[in-house]
């Protein structure tokens, strides 16, 4: 299995290649790689977010900046892995979904939040 994750900062996530998990899969030949939305913005001195649509507090990231991200990442057809925004709104992570997911060759995490 292959898990790209996109993130603002890669370099938070070396405690999560220590959880015995990870680990395991790792050494079986899974692979996890880390993507910086910086790294491929299509704005000036690497800006990531805005200011909310219709305003409040607080900063969102910009679609074109997850989307050029993706697009460096997997060409213009955007066929390849799975892609899932991770959100505290979204489907609770269960055992479930833990095989849902562990089944898919390749996957895209996308944080969207500092």
């Amino acid at each position: 299995m292959l898990i790209d994750v996109f993130t603002l900062f890669p370099e938070h996530f070396d405690w999560f290649l220590r959880q015995r998990h990870v680990s395991n899969a790792l050494a079986r030949g899974s692979e996890v790689r880390f993507r910086n939305y910086r790294d491929t913005t299509p704005l000036g001195a690497g800006q990531v977010d805005d200011a909310p649509y219709g305003g409040g507090a607080g900063m969102v990231m910009r679609v074109d900046v997850v989307d050029a991200a993706l697009d460096a990442a997997y060409g213009s057809e955007r066929n390849g892995p799975r892609k899932i925004a991770l959100a505290p709104s979204g489907r609770l992570f269960d055992e479930a979904l833990a095989a849902e997911l562990a089944a898919e060759p390749h996957l895209a995490l996308l944080c969207g939040r500092y």
